[in-house]
Order: C-alpha cells, then sequence, then structure tokens
C-alpha cells in the first residue's frame, strides 16, 4: 500500500491522503484552505480523484467541516464518495483490492469518522479529527477493540497538537485543559491501535507532534506530495526496516556481578514494517523520527527462506555502519571471521540474545572449538557434537566472542563469561544517561 499525503502535513485544512493498492485509490476528504493561509487554494491536480482515469477511485469523507469537505463541489460528479449517514448504521465495505470500516468518532462536527483501510493483509487508521470529550469519547475504546484491534500503521489528523490550552472550553469542566485532554486522547489511541509507526497530517506543526509522541512510537514525517509504501509480506524473503534503541532494563534483572558498577539496558528493537524495495526502507528511515535520546543505530534487513541474506546498520545520522552479507562465513570460506570494526581486548556494547544492550570485553571472533565447548557444556553428546556445529548458519558463524561486563541472571540461569554476539551489531562503549 502505498500513502500519499498530497496536502496538509504542515498546516491544518485542506487535506487531501490518498491510499493506492495496485491502482486502486482511495482519497480521504478534499478540503479547503483556512483563512489567512498564504498558498493557492485551487484544486489540486491529483490523478485518479481530480483527474485522469476514476473507475478505481473513491473518496472518503471523515466530516463536514470545510477544511475537509470544501472542495467536494469542484469534484466531476463520476467519482465515488463515501460519507455518513447519521439515520443508519455505516458498517464494513469494500472498493476494490480494500476493505474499509469506518468508525464513528467525537468531534465538534456530527456524524465524524475515523476510517481503518485494509488492503492486501496491511491495515492503516486514518483517525480522523479525534476528540477526547463529549458524549461519544467514552465509547471508543471499546470500538476499537471490537472493530479495529491492531494496525500497521496510523495516519493522525493531529490539529490541536500545538494549540494554547485557552483555544479550548471544555464542554463538561475537565479537570484536564483541553490540549492536555486531546494528547491523552492520542495518546490512549496509540496505545489501542499499537502502529509501527505514525504518520501526522492535518497539522502545523509536525515537529512539534513528533516531539511529544516520538519516545514511544516511530513517527514518520512526509512533506506535501511524498509517498510512504510498504507491505504485508505472507512470505520469507522480505526487505525490512528496524530501529535499535535502548531502553532501562526490566526492574524483575537479578543482577549477580558488577565489579565497576557499569549500566547495561534492555533493547529496544523497533520494526518501521517490510517493503517491495530498499529504497522504499531507505525512504522510510530518513524520515523517522524516534527515540533521539535514547536511539542507537537503523538497520535495513533482507531474509531469503527465513535466512538473513544481506543487512546494513546505519548510524542514526543514516552513515553506514557494517555490513552482512550471507555467504562464506563458515570455517573455510572468505569469510570466515571476517574482521570488525574493534579489535581483542577493546571495551564496546553488545546486542545479547536480541535482548540486552551489554558492556562487553572483545574477545574475538568465533570458532570451532569456541561452539564445540559451547555444546559439551549444554549436555550434547560428543559424538553429536560435530554434526551440530556442521548445521550452524552463515549468520551463526559471523559473530564474535565477548565477555560481559555485568553479569546478570536471564531467567534460565547465569549469564555464561563468554558469549556470541553478531560482529555487526557491536557498537563503541559509552555511559549513557536516561
Amino acid at each position: 500500500m502505498k500513502i500519499t499525503v498530497h496536502r496538509a502535513t504542515n498546516l491544518i485544512g485542506g487535506g487531501v491522503t490518498e491510499y493506492d493498492s495496485n491502482g486502486w485509490k482511495l482519497f480521504v476528504d478534499s478540503g479547503e484552505l483556512q483563512p489567512g493561509v498564504l498558498m493557492s487554494d485551487q484544486m489540486l491536480e491529483i490523478d485518479g480523484l481530480t483527474c485522469g482515469d476514476r473507475r478505481k477511485s473513491a473518496l472518503l469523507i471523515t466530516h463536514c467541516h470545510g477544511d475537509h469537505i470544501g472542495k467536494i463541489t469542484e469534484l466531476p460528479p463520476e467519482l465515488t464518495i463515501f460519507m455518513g449517514n447519521p439515520a443508519k448504521d455505516v458498517k464494513h465495505f469494500t472498493f476494490g483490492e480494500f476493505d474499509v470500516t469506518p468508525i464513528i468518532v467525537e468531534h465538534s462536527a456530527f456524524d465524524a469518522y475515523g476510517f481503518c483501510i485494509e488492503a492486501k493483509e496491511l491495515r492503516v487508521f486514518h483517525s480522523g479529527v479525534i476528540r477526547k470529550h463529549g458524549f461519544l469519547s467514552g465509547k471508543l475504546p471499546a470500538v476499537i477493540e471490537s472493530y479495529v484491534d491492531k494496525v500497521d500503521y496510523v495516519v493522525c489528523e493531529a490539529t490541536n497538537v500545538s494549540s494554547p490550552d485557552n483555544a479550548f472550553k471544555s464542554e463538561h469542566k475537565l479537570p484536564l485543559t483541553g490540549r492536555q485532554s486531546y494528547l491523552k486522547s492520542l495518546d490512549e489511541l496509540f496505545s489501542a491501535l499499537d502502529p509501527k509507526a505514525i504518520i501526522p497530517v492535518h497539522t502545523d506543526n509536525p515537529r512539534a507532534f513528533a516531539d511529544l509522541f516520538c519516545d514511544k512510537w516511530p513517527v514518520i514525517l512526509l512533506n506535501d506530495k511524498e509517498s510512504f509504501s510498504a507491505i504485508k509480506d505472507p512470505w520469507f524473503d522480505i526487505i525490512e526496516a528496524k530501529i535499535f534503541a535502548y531502553k532501562q532494563p526490566e526492574k524483575s534483572d537479578k543482577v549477580i556481578d558488577n565489579p565497576e558498577g557499569l549500566e547495561y539496558w534492555a533493547l529496544d528493537e523497533r520494526s518501521l514494517g517490510e517493503f517491495q524495495c530498499w529504497k522504499d526502507a531507505e525512504f522510510a528511515l530518513h524520515h523517522l523520527v524516534y527515540a533521539p535520546n535514547r536511539l542507537l543505530a537503523y538497520s535495513i534487513e533482507t531474509n531469503d527462506d527465513m535466512a538473513p541474506s544481506l543487512y546494513v546498520v546505519y548510524t542514526p545520522d543514516f552513515i553506514e555502519y557494517s555490513e552482512y552479507s550471507e555467504g562464506g562465513h563458515e570455517p573455510g570460506g572468505n569469510n570466515y571471521q571476517e574482521k570488525c570494526a574493534f579489535s581483542p581486548g577493546d571495551r564496546v556494547l553488545a546486542i545479547i540474545g536480541n535482548e540486552l544492550l551489554m558492556p562487553c570485553t572483545l574477545i574475538g571472533p568465533t570458532s570451532e572449538e569456541f561452539f564445540k565447548e559451547k555444546y559439551r557444556k549444554c549436555g550434547a553428546a560428543e559424538d553429536k557434537i560435530d554434526e551440530f556445529v556442521s548445521q550452524l548458519w552463515d549468520w551463526e558463524w559471523d559473530t564474535v566472542v565477548v565477555k560481559p561486563l555485568v553479569k546478570i541472571d536471564i531467567g534460565s540461569g547465569e549469564m555464561p563469561s563468554e558469549i556470541t554476539a553478531q560482529r555487526i551489531y557491536l557498537f563503541p562503549y559509552k555511559e549513557s544517561a536516561l
């Protein structure tokens, strides 16, 4: 699915958002600009909406305020338009490749909607303009749970993010100010939907939106006419964009030994989604804001038949940092014990078990003898050890041996004094205060 915001990535009003799946197009709203906006309010030239072939196009209306519906009279009469009918229930419907579930939301305009839009198993929630106070607001969490559940992405109309508190008047004398109430409602909505990322629209301050929410959810900031494309791949050959950050470890972790009083962290690994091509994954990461004070790295990873094929790790500044390319890492191969960025004895931060970011001392590359000894300690029969080692994947051979400088109980027992870490997931040691 390709999501294009034709207008209103950095202003309130005049918004048009397009969802495209194999040539089927759903547009959400066609609004006019608000008074005082210093740009032309001429109808945008958008293929499938205002020009071109419209046989596979339809327009969804969130609500009947002018900044969302003001341009509807200028659209061609043959365009299919879906909008609410207060006299009857609005239920799930299909249009081409799209399944659409309208959700009634609380707004000052009567009969306002958000939409769950699904195509090819990828699900997006287009929020509409939601507010916390009002008669319908208390029912929204139950409606989301029953009719939407989890989604891959949220396109969030963030009108009131940068509005001052005194711009709102509480209808029911709420203890929270209007803006606080609005932000709380968004926080609750995102928690219920649990998206991979959020795309703000219909806001005059997208960066303020990112600053408010990016410590909990990845935020993708688009410019007008830019597109974000993602897929939901049911197969095993995928291109995936990932975010690596760190966070406070679980309070239940039991530290066994920490003679230097060093800090360690839990790994905060996020998938930004699956993509049709490398270029789409790069675009997503370049437009991403997530936990800038905790950010460690990005990666783009391709897998073939569930096995790692090409992994590239980038710094937070998007400089290529390390790379894994499948093949030749087994003993005797051209890439056996491939050189890493550090030398034996260096202090590093290593991702351990896809769960922890640990201060470690680098021992050196893995070897056949290391794996054999590991299997012996696990109780493997001696006559089976060579067979087990021969079945290791290329990815498992591209590891290094490190000595954790903080020993903790990892649930199944004490962390080994020497353990493997992926070569490409070693980072310079630094003290980080959260």
